[in-house]
């Protein structure tokens, strides 16, 4: 598997987040993970390691439905932010709605380069990153 620098999860729903952190560890895909809890924590996490020119993410992984800041809400912040951080970073929307509405919303978005069902698996890491992000 190629291994991706670094993977940004924000979920929070802690259960699938101990399930996904299993799962990243076993298939060994990338240097550094980490975890929000909503997507307010996630752009808090972007700015801080933009500003401090750490590595950032180049995969988000991205729950439309937590409190606090939806995926929705997320995409919009996502999209003010600087160029740098949103060329580094494709976001991968994970959900277990079965709204062909919200697969559409995300696929129109130009930083959105996956829609997906939950969990993630070896196999979809892989995927997105051939595919969408180690062209």
């Amino acid at each position: 598997m190629k291994k991706l620098k670094s993977i940004l999860m924000v979920d929070d729903d802690r259960s699938t987040n101990f399930l996904h952190e299993l799962i990243l560890k076993n298939a060994g895909c990338t240097e550094h993970f980490h975890f929000a809890l909503n997507g307010q924590e996630a752009l808090d996490y972007l700015r801080k390691q933009y500003e401090s020119k750490a590595v950032l993410p180049e995969v988000i992984f991205l729950d439309i439905n937590m409190p606090v800041m939806n995926g929705w809400e997320f995409l919009e912040e996502f999209a003010l932010l600087p160029t740098e951080i949103k060329e580094s970073a494709g976001v991968v929307m994970l959900t277990t709605s079965m709204n062909p509405d919200d697969e559409e919303k995300a696929t129109a978005i130009p930083f959105v380069k996956a829609f997906r069902n939950k969990p993630v698996s070896e196999s979809m890491i892989q995927e997105i990153a051939e595919k969408y992000l180690l062209n």
